[in-house]
C-alpha cells in the first residue's frame, strides 16, 4: 500500500496522471486485495480484512456528487426519462 500512496503521489507530482482521493483510495484497495490473495494460504488475512472495510467505506464517502443537484439538473433528467418512455411506448404500441 505504501508503494501505491508514493506512486500516486509521485505520478501527482509530475503532472502525469492526477487523481483525487477516490483514486489513491481505490488504488490502495486494489492493492490491499492483491495482498490479500497472496496471503491467503498463510491465513494471515484478517487484519487485512479489516483495512479493506475501512477503505470501502471510505471510498464510498468519496465518491459522491462533486457539485450540488439542482432543479434544472432534474429537470432535463426527467425530460430525458420522459422522452425514453414515449420512444419505447410507441415502439410496442406499433408493433402490437
Amino acid at each position: 500500500m505504501l508503494l501505491a500512496i508514493g506512486g500516486n503521489w509521485f505520478l501527482a507530482e509530475l503532472n502525469l496522471f492526477p487523481f483525487g482521493w477516490s483514486g489513491l483510495i481505490a488504488t490502495g484497495l486494489m492493492t490491499l486485495g492483491i495482498a490479500m490473495i497472496s496471503t491467503a494460504k498463510a491465513g494471515r488475512t484478517k487484519p487485512l480484512v479489516a483495512i479493506g472495510v475501512l477503505m470501502t467505506v471510505l471510498l464510498a464517502m468519496s465518491s459522491g456528487v462533486t457539485r450540488p443537484v439542482t432543479g434544472r439538473d432534474l429537470e432535463v433528467r426527467f425530460e430525458e426519462f420522459r422522452q425514453m418512455f414515449e420512444e419505447i411506448r410507441d415502439e410496442t404500441e406499433g408493433k402490437t
